[in-house]
């Protein structure tokens, strides 16, 4: 199909396509798929990452239930938040997101069925120079990344957005990403920590928040205790 826009000139993020884009160029030279290498990195990693998991594991996957309809009244307020994520169809229901078909489907992106210690094992390795991914990405493609690829107001977020090559990065350097439904993951390298937070109940993302800022005003707290005592002991 021809694009949307003039390339190059807009912003926005491919929830539903880009992970079939990169299926397709790797079958094009004949690399394993997304799914595989997914697979293979999390056997390395000792996590369960799956684009797709095996039928044994189906009893380990938790049923999604939406907690209204706040999760999606903001994507699909507008044009682009609805082609993005009503084709296909069935992205934004509840039954198809239980069924066994969409658990063992092989879905770029969106479709990552994970537990929340697993996808911070992840964000904590990549934030490694001498991590799994960065021996697999090699070190000059490694470190793009942490540095902003395109900057602006990204057409799907309706915010301003500063991305790398497949993350966001706020305005502390934080490292990461949230998905719809209220689950995110990041790496801080301010505070040298990586979190996830992944939920069945799909909501915003202020529970997320709450608990992003408990943790940091934590970290704070036990950084500055040393520095405290030295200075009552002096």
């Amino acid at each position: 199909m021809e694009p949307r826009t003039v390339p190059g000139q807009v912003i926005a993020e491919h929830a539903s396509t880009y992970g079939h884009l990169v299926d397709g160029l790797l079958a094009a030279v004949g690399a394993p798929s997304v799914r595989a290498h997914t697979e293979a990195l999390s056997g390395v990693l000792g996590a369960r990452l799956r684009f797709g998991v095996h039928p044994h594991e189906l009893p380990l996957v938790a049923e999604p239930e939406p907690m209204g309809t706040e999760w999606t009244d903001s994507h699909l307020a507008h044009e682009l938040g609805r082609a993005a994520l009503l084709r296909p169809s069935g992205l934004l229901d509840a039954d198809t997101l239980r069924s066994p078909s969409w658990h063992q489907a092989r879905f770029g992106a969106v479709g990552l069925i994970t537990d929340a210690t697993s996808l911070a094992s992840l964000y904590d390795d990549l934030s490694r120079p001498d991590g799994h991914v960065a021996r697999l990405l090699g070190g000059e493609l490694w470190s793009e990344l942490f540095r902003t690829a395109a900057t602006g107001t990204d057409g799907f977020l309706r915010d301003t957005v500063r991305w790398s090559l497949g993350f966001q990065i706020d305005d502390n350097g934080d490292l990461g990403m949230g998905g719809i439904g209220g689950s995110c993951a990041w790496y801080s390298p301010a505070h040298g920590y990586a979190l996830a937070y992944v939920t069945r109940g799909l909501h915003t993302h202020d529970r997320v928040t709450h608990l992003a800022d408990a943790v940091e005003s934590t970290l704070r707290a036990d950084h500055g205790a040393p520095a405290l005592q030295e200075r009552a002991e002096g």
